[in-house]
């Protein structure tokens, strides 16, 4: 792509991912941040290195059991997601794979503001 466009991909500057991360967080005006790993990769490295507070988080576990991904636990899950987006925490989701689909439209801001 780069080479496409004219720009080589040397000349592009790159920032570490830690960096980004908590670029993203303290932005008041940045679109919500949803960042995948594989084996709870994220988790350790969040809380860790300080870029998410764990006085000012919640973790989401989910799961594979058939009462995990069905449609009531999706819903109160949802629902339960909606409320700590209204407060200034930081949601982490772990083996949430039943949620992402439903928040791809909601995460690329295709929501309206209630009450505020």
């Amino acid at each position: 792509f780069f080479d496409a466009v004219g720009m080589g991909l040397a000349a592009t500057p790159r920032l570490p991912v830690r960096e980004l991360i908590s670029q993203n967080l303290e932005e008041p005006n940045a679109r919500h941040l949803m960042l995948l790993t594989v084996n709870n990769a994220a988790l350790r490295l969040l809380f860790e290195s300080g870029i998410v507070d764990h006085r000012r988080a919640e973790v989401l576990f989910g799961g594979t059991y058939p009462n995990d991904v069905s449609d009531v636990s999706v819903a109160m899950n949802l629902h339960r997601i909606k409320g700590f987006m209204q407060q200034p925490i930081s949601l982490v989701m772990v083996h949430c794979d039943s949620l992402y689909e439903s928040l791809y439209d909601l995460l690329n801001q295709h929501y309206m503001e209630h009450a505020g």
